[in-house]
């Protein structure tokens, strides 16, 4: 080894020593500078707010979860001649995505925050008439609901999260916030329902309309020929039907006057027009059946279906104790030996 290599070594072990010296004779501000970070992370850590979340994951709902509704309905299956309509409103993945949507929706979660008798007991000391108090607390809490994919790997189950202040704020809120949600979901598929209703009923009162006119018409037509037979049967003093008639002619007077008088009698006063259009009894039958129909919000379907119920956090999110104040007595050692070799290089300087 040269003399160049020896002196470096030398100056390095020097050098190090002298570290370690210093720092040992500084050691009790170290530790001072260390205490006090870790007094001031453990009171922050214990002090601070405490923000728990429940959770719960669900998915696709399944057929029997519907069932109640679809009984409702088993009359408008009965009219469409094509129930894809009604299948597609019912179906499971879509119901599961409009259940997301509603989750997320920013107007849902204001509606819950604004609504919901758990919520009021977090606006004590803010004055809510004011507009810019009223935005900054409804979009604080927005952050905190949230709808995610659990997986990637599988695009149909949700992981739904309600942060709050305890455990059993944030339990009570999720499991209220998923009934409001399941809520808003039914509201929605009763509109949709009774919008197809409305929609048929419409066209078949259109059509009943359409057919009636016509009807009316044949009925017309069928009540002038008929009296023109009348007149044409007086004339030839044919009052009793004639045998040996084959019937085709334009005015059957065969029939003899008294049948023709009673004939047009009962054209006159005829209320059911199905004689002349058939269809016409169909579409009342239709009609019949729609106006049966009941809907309400009150009996509402489960629109998802749960993997894993709504629970009581065990874990909470804020503040992470440990973590604070192990970040705290690092921070203290840092800062501390930092005032050590500070002190010890300006005593040096002068």
């Amino acid at each position: 080894m040269s003399n160049i290599q020896r002196n470096n070594t030398s100056t390095g072990e020097v050098n190090l020593i002298e570290l370690i010296n210093t720092l040992l004779n500084g050691k009790y501000i170290i530790i001072a500078f260390t205490l006090i970070f870790t007094l001031i992370g453990g009171a922050y850590a214990f002090l601070a707010t405490q923000w728990w979340s429940s959770t719960a994951m669900i998915t696709s709902g399944q057929y029997q979860d519907t069932v109640s509704y679809r009984k409702k309905i088993t009359n408008l299956y009965a009219v469409l001649d094509d129930p894809s309509s009604i299948n597609n409103i019912f179906n499971s993945e879509k119901l599961l995505k409009k259940y997301i949507s509603e989750f997320n929706a920013y107007d849902s979660k204001q509606d819950f925050i604004q609504s919901s008798p758990l919520m009021k007991a977090y606006t004590k000391g803010i004055d809510l008439n004011n507009v810019e108090n009223k935005s900054t607390f409804i979009n604080s809490w927005i952050k905190k609901i949230n709808a995610t994919l659990s997986s990637q790997s599988d695009p149909n189950i949700y992981l739904l999260s309600f942060q709050a202040k305890t455990k059993d704020k944030a339990y009570d809120l999720l499991t209220d916030y998923v009934k409001f949600i399941n809520n808003k979901v039914t509201n929605d598929v009763v509109s949709e329902l009774k919008s197809t209703i409305s929609h048929n009923i419409q066209i078949l009162q259109a059509k009943k309309i359409s057919l009636e006119l016509t009807a009316n018409q044949k009925r017309a037509n069928e009540l002038a020929i008929t009296n023109y037979a009348i007149l044409i049967a007086k004339s030839a003093r044919i009052s009793n039907p004639l045998p040996n008639m084959n019937g085709e002619l334009l005015f059957n007077i065969d029939l003899g006057s008294k049948a023709l008088i009673e004939k047009s009698f009962i054209l006159k006063n005829m209320k059911d027009l199905s004689m002349f259009e058939p269809e016409l009894g169909l579409i009342s039958m239709k009609l019949n059946l729609l106006d049966k129909i009941k809907l309400d919000t009150k009996s509402n379907f489960k629109s998802i279906r749960f993997i894993k119920s709504v629970d009581y956090p065990f874990n909470r999110n804020k503040p992470k104790r440990l973590l604070i104040i192990a970040l705290s007595i690092m921070t203290g050692l840092i800062i501390g030996t930092a005032v050590v070799l500070l002190g010890t290089l300006f005593k040096k300087e002068k």
